[in-house]
């Protein structure tokens, strides 16, 4: 039986509620680990907690979903995008309450 090193990629895509999987193979012994900034981590749950999809997110800042996925995925990291994320977020929780239910 042959051993492999490998590492198994599982990405949640909340934004249409897909998981996808990849496996690579890693030819070395050493593995390069990038760990997310916290703010992404507690950004995202509050998307969750009020039912904010990434797309309703783009709209609102006038991006697309997919650059947006690259900000939270850690692929981008424009200056400022943490206040502007929470600002959109912001606006986003406050329409939903002001028509008292979820934004979507």
């Amino acid at each position: 039986m042959k051993i492999v090193n490998a590492v198994l990629h599982i990405c949640w895509h909340f934004y249409d509620n897909t998981v996808v999987y990849k496996f690579q193979q890693i030819n070395s012994e050493e593995v390069e680990f990038c760990m997310l900034a916290q703010w992404i981590g507690d950004f995202v749950g509050r998307m969750h907690r009020h039912r904010v999809t990434i797309t309703q997110l783009g709209q609102e800042m006038g991006v697309t979903r997919e650059y947006l996925s690259m900000i939270l995925n850690g692929h981008r990291e424009p200056d400022g995008v943490e206040q502007r994320l929470n600002d959109a977020l912001d606006s986003l929780v406050e329409k939903q309450m002001e028509a008292g239910g979820e934004v979507g």
